[in-house]
């Protein structure tokens, strides 16, 4: 678990819901973005990271998507420090 891993508790406070959830690796993550194809693709993958995160996936979808016509849109941010009492 991240140290910017949302809790439960905080995914529920602002209003985020799914049907599942799920913490994995960089690199358990651009395997499921190389697999995810037809059907399973993605029409947009919002990436929210802290520090490097962002850099590092970007360039890591770059060469798993490298033989692709078509990718999904990439929205990327940086997600700063949050705060809250504890």
């Amino acid at each position: 678990r991240g140290r910017a891993t949302p809790t439960a508790r905080q995914l529920r406070e602002v209003g985020v819901s799914a049907d599942s959830l799920r913490e994995v690796t960089a690199v358990e993550f651009l395997r499921a973005m190389d697999g995810a194809r037809g059907e399973d693709s993605y029409d947009v993958l919002v990436l929210a990271l802290v520090g490097g995160g962002v850099q590092a996936m970007l360039h890591g979808l770059g060469r798993v998507w490298q033989d692709r016509a078509e990718r999904p849109v990439v929205v990327t941010g940086y997600v700063g420090v949050v705060y809250e009492k504890l």
